[in-house]
């Protein structure tokens, strides 16, 4: 989480399995959420773009890429 929204995602959890990893000297924060299908936190991360970079898993991170691009030419034309 970029270190612009990083106090509310200390101060709150916005996904109940929500885990601080680490706080960066930046401001920045590593967040970790356990889910049972990507589908469960998709929503939700996009509501913080342009905030988050998703670290890991590399399948989820690819599926977000390719949604976003896909909104991106759905907007173009």
């Amino acid at each position: 989480m970029d270190a612009d929204c990083a106090s509310h995602f200390k101060r709150r959890k916005i996904f109940p399995t929500q885990t601080v990893k680490e706080e960066k000297k930046d401001g920045s924060l590593v967040v970790s959420f356990m889910v049972g299908n990507f589908e469960e936190i998709r929503h939700t991360l996009k509501r913080w773009l342009p905030y988050i970079k998703i670290l890991t898993p590399a399948k989820l991170r690819n599926e977000f890429l390719a949604d976003m691009r896909g909104w991106i030419v759905w907007q173009e034309h």
